[in-house]
């Protein structure tokens, strides 16, 4: 896996710089949080809800990625939003 873009949380304007680079990017999967479910629409990309806050999708199951079993739930969603 190659990363195409990446930012993290440390100011108000990280936002935007994130959005600018995932737009200019080849990126196909982005991992971030409900907040970015407009700019993957927009660009007909991949979102994985990894971090908070997430309120567009429902987990009943606690199904976290840390730890080894978190690294199996991670490539678990990965592959399934590859078969979409």
């Amino acid at each position: 896996m190659h990363i195409e873009a990446f930012c993290e949380n440390t100011g108000s304007n990280d936002r935007n710089v994130f959005e600018r680079m995932v737009e200019e990017s080849d990126a196909i999967i982005v991992f971030r949080s409900s907040f970015e479910k407009g700019l993957v629409d927009s660009l007909g990309i991949t979102l994985i809800r990894y971090i908070y806050p997430v309120f567009d999708y429902i987990k009943i199951s606690e199904r976290g990625y840390a730890g080894f079993n978190g690294m199996l739930n991670l490539v678990e969603d990965i592959i399934n939003v590859l078969l979409i």
